[in-house]
C-alpha cells in the first residue's frame, strides 16, 4: 500500500485485518467485546510487558534527591541510576527485535523477564552506589525488549480499529502504572530506600504467563544479517524516520525535564517530600490515561496528524508553564495537560509505525522505535540535570520547550509528503 505511515494507519483503521494471527474488526468502535481465550492471554502478556517497562524507572524517580543525599553524590551523578537502566536499550533493543522476528517472541521475552526480575531484586541488596549502578545496567539489559514487544504482540494479534483501541488501552495502562509506581515508590522509599528496588521480583510470574501464551513463532529461514539489514532499510523511509525521531524527542522530554528535573524543582523550590512528588506526577499520568483510553474513538474522528499536532501543543504550553507556577497547586492542571499530550502522541506514533510494518518485520520496526526511545531516556537525564545544576532550576523546562516546536515542524512536513 502506498502512502505515508500516517495515511496507512488511517486506512488500516477502516480495513479488515489481513495479517496472520490478527482478528478482524467486526464493528467500528464497540465499547466492549468478547475476546477469544488466546487474545485475552496476549492482552495479559502485554500488561506484564508494560508494567515491567514502567516499573524500572517510575518506582525510583521520586527518590532521586533522597538517593543523592544518602550516597552523598551530586544530582547529575545520581541520574546514572536512570542512565544505567536505559543505556542497554540503545544496543540491545535492535538485537532483541531482530531475534524476535527470526526466532519468535517467546525466545526473547522469557530470558528478558528473568534478567529484569533477578537483577532488579538484587539492587535492593547493593552495598554501595557503584554496585547499584552496575546492577541497574544488568536490569536494563533485561528490560530492553519490553517496550518493543508489548506493541509487537498487540500488532501480531489485532488490526484496524481493534489495534488502535488496544494500543490506546495499553497506553492507558502505562499511564496508570506511571501514576501508581511513583507514589508507591515514594511511600516505600520513605520507609527504606531499598524497598522500591525490590519490586521487580514481582514480575517473575510473567515467565509462566509467557510460556502459556500463543505468540508468533520463528520467521522465514533467513540469515541474521538479512534481518538486521531489513530492519534499517525499513526505518529509512522518510515518514518512518520522522516518526522515529519524534519518539526520541518525546522521551527526551519525559525523562529529562519531567522525570529527572521536576522532582528536583519540587523538592528545592517547594520542599516537597518524595510521596508528594509521586502524587503530583500521578496527575500527569491521569491526563495520559484519559486521553489514551479514548484514543480508539478519537482516531475515527481525527487524523493521526491532527492528534500529533494537538499533543505537541500540549507539550509546548506545559513546558513553558511549569517553571513559572507559583505554588504546587498551580502545577496540577499543567501536569495534567502534559499528560494529555502523552496520551495522544505515543499511541499515534505506535499505530502509524505498526501500519507500515509487515508481520515478519514488525518487531524490528518497533525495536528501532524502542532503541530511539531508550536513547532519549539515556541522554536526557544527564543533559537536563546539568542545566538544572549548573544554570538554573527553570533552565531544563525552557530549553525543552524548543523540542515540541521541532516536533510540530516534523509533523507538518510529514503531512505534506
Amino acid at each position: 500500500m502506498k502512502g505515508t505511515p500516517t495515511q496507512q494507519a488511517a486506512h488500516q483503521n477502516n480495513a479488515e485485518a489481513t495479517a496472520p494471527n490478527a482478528s478482524p474488526n467486526t464493528s467500528p468502535n464497540p465499547p466492549f467485546e468478547v475476546l477469544l481465550p488466546e487474545e485475552r492471554k496476549v492482552l495479559l502478556l502485554a500488561v506484564v510487558c508494560t508494567c515491567c517497562m514502567v516499573l524500572g524507572v517510575s518506582s525510583i524517580m521520586p527518590l532521586l534527591p533522597m538517593l543523592a543525599e544518602h550516597f552523598q553524590v551530586s544530582i547529575p551523578l545520581v541520574s546514572l541510576l536512570i542512565i544505567a537502566f536505559t543505556l542497554p536499550g540503545i544496543f540491545f533493543t535492535p538485537l532483541a527485535g531482530v531475534l524476535a522476528d527470526k526466532y519468535g517472541r517467546k525466545t526473547v521475552l522469557v530470558p528478558s523477564i528473568l534478567l529484569f526480575s533477578l537483577a532488579g531484586g538484587a539492587c535492593a541488596l547493593a552495598p554501595n552506589f557503584t554496585v547499584l549502578v552496575v546492577l541497574r545496567f544488568m536490569q536494563g539489559i533485561g528490560a530492553a525488549s519490553f517496550g518493543m514487544l508489548n506493541a509487537t504482540i498487540l500488532g501480531d494479534t489485532f488490526a484496524g480499529n481493534r489495534l488502535s483501541r488496544y494500543m490506546g488501552w495499553n497506553m492507558a495502562l502505562l499511564s496508570i502504572c506511571t501514576a501508581l509506581f511513583p507514589a508507591l515508590g515514594g511511600v516505600l522509599g520513605q520507609l527504606d530506600w531499598r524497598l522500591p528496588f525490590a519490586l521487580p521480583v514481582l514480575a517473575l510470574p510473567g515467565v509462566w504467563v509467557t510460556l502459556r501464551t500463543p505468540l508468533r513463532g520463528a520467521g522465514p529461514a533467513r540469515p541474521f544479517m538479512t534481518y538486521l539489514a531489513g530492519m534499517f532499510r525499513a526505518g529509512a523511509a522518510p515518514s518512518t524516520r520522522r516518526l522515529l525521531l519524534m519518539t526520541f524527542l518525546t522521551f527526551t522530554i519525559l525523562y529529562g525535564p519531567i522525570i529527572t528535573c521536576f522532582p528536583v524543582l519540587a523538592h528545592v523550590r517547594f520542599e516537597a517530600p518524595p510521596a508528594l512528588i509521586g502524587a503530583l506526577l500521578t496527575l500527569s499520568s491521569l491526563g495520559t490515561g484519559l486521553a489514551s483510553w479514548r484514543f480508539g474513538a478519537l482516531t475515527t474522528r481525527f487524523s493521526f496528524v491532527r492528534l500529533l499536532l494537538a499533543s505537541q501543543v500540549c507539550y509546548l504550553v506545559a513546558l513553558f508553564a511549569i517553571p513559572v507556577m507559583p505554588t504546587m497547586l498551580a502545577l496540577l492542571p499543567v501536569l495534567m495537560l502534559y499528560g494529555i499530550g502523552q496520551g495522544l502522541n505515543i499511541p499515534s506514533i505506535q499505530s502509524a509505525l505498526m501500519a507500515c510494518a509487515p508481520p515478519e518485520g514488525r518487531a524490528s520496526i518497533m525495536a528501532l522505535n524502542g532503541m530511539l526511545l531508550r536513547l532519549g531516556q539515556t541522554v536526557s537525564p544527564f543533559l537536563f540535570s546539568l542545566l538544572a545544576d549548573g544554570v538554573h532550576l527553570n533552565a531544563p523546562f525552557l530549553a525543552a520547550a524548543l523540542i515540541p516546536l521541532a516536533m510540530l515542524a516534523l509533523t507538518r512536513g510529514m503531512s505534506r509528503e
